[in-house]
């Protein structure tokens, strides 16, 4: 059944019901258990908080916490038609959403928003008290698998910046294919299309239902995080150079305003940041009691570059408030970030402080570094030759008790050793060149330098890859034993 509000006509058993307001914010694809009564303005909820209920969009709903009752004059109507701009839909798949409601406040201004944060999170497919190091594979074979385990990788993020498999059996295949070399598979990055979801374009409902499906699929293969970006997508990760010779001559990539031609228009048109921000909260409120359900924490990367707006699109996530913003609008551990260290560093801020404002929503960090900013242009460099302290950065997730993984990113390309892989898959939402900063040698060295660190603030032991290799086994005996027979 689909669920909406309208703030006139009651729906009472034995009341005559009218479709919802035609104007209702809330998502088509929400659905209430089958067989639940429907509440009316002043009737108590037939929805128990552990059964689930709905909360309304930018109309709030408010549920006490004694009888878990809406405010007086808001209606419950149930119908099977989407009141999203009365198109009729029918009724809702398999894949919908199963919502559980939560107190939602008036959204505030970035400045006046304080967010909350859980002190610690459990993560799925492991237990631990340190970070680890993760990587991307380009290719995901055996040879870049053994490669991985070889230098001290514990983790695998699967990546594909268009697509992912879609079902669990899809990814327990790939899953024990890094297990097999002892790795464990504990990211997806990229995730599902989006686009139509990012933009508020028709057939976002369906892009959103399918979304979930693949959020419940990763919670079946006990993967627990899954990195999205919210750029448009005609427009995403911007870079002027894939070819930039940095230390010794190795290729990087960068941004430089005086190369770019900012007055062609993408076939997206124009976009505001209001209805940038009203998209991202439809998507959020969507998808993040389906995250909760499944286990899987939802990872949101920073506009790359964090700019204002590119070719007359609108670029929201590009400050530190931003994401404070971002985690406020629903108020769960389970919607966080993806701290890409260049993205922050690209903002120009003191990176240790932002680490100390954000990192308790954080389940993903991109360990990687520049030299300038999104407003004056930058350089990607290797991971020890940016602008950022990182052995300070390092500091601040052992300060805030980061406990997820954290990947080397964008590494430059050695020439003579590897070729470059952006004219190929990884070329997809980049200009063209050969520095994709998906090669693999760069992050033979990036890796190395991520563990020295590690083990200079974390200690010998505890920022060595033995202690870390352990934290992939589950400690929950139920939990081991579900593994044990997949």
């Amino acid at each position: 059944m689909r669920v909406s509000f309208d703030q006139k006509k009651r729906c009472a058993n034995g009341i005559e019901r009218e479709a919802a307001h035609p104007q209702s914010r809330w998502p088509s694809w929400a659905e209430t258990q089958p067989g639940r009564e429907c509440l009316c303005s002043g009737m108590k909820a037939g929805l128990t908080k552990d059964e689930g209920r709905f909360d309304e969009g930018r109309r709030q709903a408010d549920l006490t916490k004694d009888e878990d009752r809406f405010d007086e004059g808001w209606v419950f109507v149930i119908s099977g038609t989407n009141a999203i701009n009365g198109a009729s839909r029918g009724r809702v798949e398999e894949e919908s959403r199963k919502s559980r409601g939560r107190k939602l406040t008036p959204l505030p201004s970035e400045q006046d928003i304080e967010c909350s944060v859980q002190q610690t999170h459990t993560y799925n497919n492991w237990d631990g008290d340190v970070p680890r190091i993760a990587s991307v594979l380009t290719p995901l074979d055996d040879q870049n698998l053994a490669l991985a385990s070889q230098i001290g990788i514990t983790d695998v993020v699967y990546y594909n910046m268009d697509s992912m498999p879609d079902t669990a059996e899809e990814l327990l295949k790939i899953r024990q294919h890094c297990e097999n070399f002892g790795l464990r598979l504990s990211a997806v990055e990229g995730g599902p299309p989006m686009d139509l979801i990012v933009q508020g374009k028709p057939g976002r409902d369906d892009q959103i239902a399918y979304y979930i499906k693949c959020i419940r699929a990763m919670g079946t293969a006990k993967i627990p995080v899954l990195c999205y970006n919210f750029m448009p997508w005609s427009f995403r990760v911007g870079r002027t150079s894939y070819e930039v010779p940095i230390r010794g001559g190795a290729l990087s990539s960068e941004w430089q305003w005086s190369d770019f031609d900012d007055t062609i228009q993408t076939e997206e048109g124009e976009s505001t940041h209001a209805m940038m921000w009203a998209n991202l909260e439809y998507f959020l409120k969507a998808v993040v009691p389906a995250a909760e359900d499944a286990g899987v924490y939802l990872a949101c990367h920073p506009d790359d570059p964090p700019v204002s707006k590119i070719r007359g699109l609108a670029r929201i996530l590009t400050t530190v408030d931003a994401f404070k913003r971002l985690c406020s609008i629903v108020d769960s551990p389970h919607n966080g970030i993806t701290f890409c260290q260049g993205c922050f560093s690209e903002m120009g801020i003191d990176l240790p402080t932002a680490i100390q404002t954000l990192g308790k929503r954080v389940h993903f960090v991109h360990f990687r570094d520049v030299r300038g900013t999104a407003a004056e242009g930058f350089v990607e460099t290797f991971q020890d030759d940016g602008q950022t302290d990182m052995f300070a950065a390092m500091q601040a997730w052992k300060d805030v008790g980061f406990t997820s993984i954290m990947r080397p990113d964008h590494v430059p390309l050695l020439p003579g050793y590897e070729d470059g892989h952006a004219v190929e898959e990884k070329a997809r939402g980049y200009f063209s060149g050969h520095a994709s900063g998906y090669t693999m040698v760069g992050r033979i060295f990036a890796v190395g330098y991520m563990r020295g660190l590690m083990q200079a603030v974390f200690g010998k032991d505890k920022g060595g890859y033995i202690y870390q290799a352990k934290q992939r086994q589950p400690t929950n005996k139920k939990e081991k034993e579900t593994d044990d027979g997949q």
